[in-house]
């Protein structure tokens, strides 16, 4: 059993990777949404990055079950983003912010085939 370091307080969301080598959290406060990948010398799972560029109040989280993908939900705008993972650096980089799909994210999924993103929102 461990705590994660370096995410937020008031927790909403967490998000593991079907190989279960990376795990990205979702936060009231500061930092929103964060990822943390499994040191297998140690078998500690450990701080890679927090998402940047994506809206405060962390509600949601999901990740894709190749891992490459990472879409959160937020009750600030913007309140839901794709991130891809950047093979060359390891981090996530956005690549868009989902729109059209209501306000106020508090909950995100990504399909088993990684192909269709579902949101759920306060605000239709």
């Amino acid at each position: 059993m461990q705590d994660l370091i370096g995410v937020g307080s008031n927790g909403w969301g967490v998000s593991i990777s079907t190989d279960g080598n990376t795990i990205v959290t979702a936060s009231g406060s500061s930092p929103y949404f964060t990822v943390h990948r499994l040191n297998e010398d140690t078998g500690e799972y450990e701080k890679a990055q927090g998402l940047t560029d994506v809206g405060s109040d962390g509600q949601g989280v999901s990740i894709s079950p190749d891992g490459n993908m990472i879409v959160t939900a937020a009750y600030d705008s913007p309140y839901f983003t794709v991130h891809r993972l950047n093979a060359d650096t390891g981090e996530y980089e956005k690549v868009q912010d989902l729109i059209g799909v209501g306000n106020r994210g508090h909950g995100v999924t990504i399909s088993p085939d990684g192909n269709m993103i579902v949101t759920a929102s306060y605000d239709s």
